[in-house]
């Protein structure tokens, strides 16, 4: 018979491979495996040489372009020409070829092919599109391979300058993903760091946080609810309490251990008695791999129940923690260690260390506060003169 397209579209594959031949050109077969793979074949001996060679995919060639073909190589191969090799090196060059044309490709080019391929959520496809007609506007037109480090120096302090820090953070990072996809080397670091010239204030006073604690007590305890607790309890970033695992959890000793936080450094949380009951509900028959905190709106459904009180997010809550620290007159050196934040400043950096017992007594202190149960605590103050050195003192003077 005569190989036709219709007839390679339609043929079914079986439980072996078949070869179907034509009958206008010699050797020229349709080759079907078992998982439905049909390719265009020239299968024939010339000069008492077994001749097995594959000319492409029914997707690829017609039939009638597959048969031209293999009647040019039978021609060939009978004169004594062997074409496969230079097939074969045309191919890999067309192929380096298309790669090295893809990666001189351009950012705003790049961009869109990524958001067009890859499988991603559509609000990160509209996040990446804003990125790309605010931030990284201007450069549309730079060639991605080209980046370099002083580029991403100099463009990251431009887009900061235009828009906000965190959006030129953003647009660093996407370029740093589109990089990573076109398979080139990246100079720009994982972590990007900027400083923000007006940070936003605190929106929360103490006695807000004592009415969000009365209302997270009075509310369901499902996990929603547990995590804002948790966030309130122990001031931890988001990104840093949502990523807890059982196993990184000790409550026999009373803490969790952060690994390489922002900072860049392991960071050890202790935990309050209030705060070591809800872990041990969120803990209860989950493997040590598990999250402890499953939470996959951080909690949105437990703010938005408590907007009533105040507008606030999850990091108004670490600012909150600072700030009944404060109230509660807890040393500056402590709510900085007990935050887990940097400083520059040589006393504190080397020299005023919390201690680990001031650390636990401040966890401890801050959830006292929340439940109604503060009282002073002495970890944090100079020991007081006894009733006999008062005497004595009152006689010296």
């Amino acid at each position: 018979m005569k190989l036709t397209d219709q007839f390679a579209l339609n043929v079914e594959p079986t439980a072996k491979i078949e070869f179907y031949r034509d009958e206008a050109v010699r050797g020229f077969c349709l080759k079907v495996t078992p998982n439905g793979s049909k390719t265009w074949f020239l299968y024939t001996r010339i000069h008492t040489r077994l001749l097995n060679r594959s000319i492409g995919s029914i997707k690829t060639f017609t039939a009638k372009d597959a048969r031209d073909t293999a009647r040019q190589w039978t021609s060939e191969l009978i004169r004594g020409i062997d074409t496969q090799g230079s097939i074969k090196e045309r191919q890999i060059a067309e192929r380096k070829e298309r790669i090295e044309a893809s990666k001189r490709g351009k950012i705003f080019q790049v961009a869109t092919e990524y958001l067009a391929t890859v499988p991603i959520k559509q609000s990160s496809i509209e996040y990446y599109q804003t990125l790309l007609n605010t931030g990284l506007k201007p450069y549309h037109h730079m060639v991605l391979a080209d980046i370099d480090f002083d580029w991403v120096r100099i463009t990251l302090d431009a887009i900061s300058k235009k828009t906000t820090p965190l959006q030129a953070a953003k647009c660093i990072k996407f370029i740093r993903t589109l990089r990573f996809w076109k398979d080139l080397s990246s100079p720009i670091p994982s972590r990007i760091r900027m400083a923000t010239s007006k940070p936003r204030q605190a929106r929360l006073e103490p006695s807000d946080g004592a009415k969000i604690w009365a209302a997270l007590k009075a509310g369901p305890k499902n996990t929603s609810w547990l995590y804002i607790r948790a966030l309130l309890l122990t001031g931890c970033r988001t990104e840093e309490l949502s990523t807890v695992t059982v196993g990184q959890v000790d409550l026999a000793s009373g803490y969790f251990q952060l690994a390489n936080t922002k900072n860049g450094r392991d960071h050890k949380v202790y935990l309050a008695k209030e705060t070591s009951k809800v872990f041990e509900k969120m803990m209860k028959n989950k493997e040590p791999s598990d999250l402890v905190f499953d939470v996959a709106n951080d909690g949105r459904s437990c703010k938005n129940s408590l907007q009533h009180i105040k507008t606030w997010s999850n990091h108004d809550l670490r600012k909150l923690f600072a700030i009944v620290a404060m109230e509660i007159d807890i040393p500056y050196p402590v709510i900085k260690a007990a935050l887990n934040h940097s400083s520059g400043d040589v006393t504190l950096a080397h020299y005023a260390h919390a201690t680990p017992s001031q650390l636990r007594a401040c966890w401890e202190r801050i959830a006292e506060f929340y439940t109604g149960k503060s009282k002073s605590l002495e970890t944090f103050n100079e020991p007081q003169p006894s009733s006999g050195q008062c005497a004595y003192l009152n006689q010296v003077n």
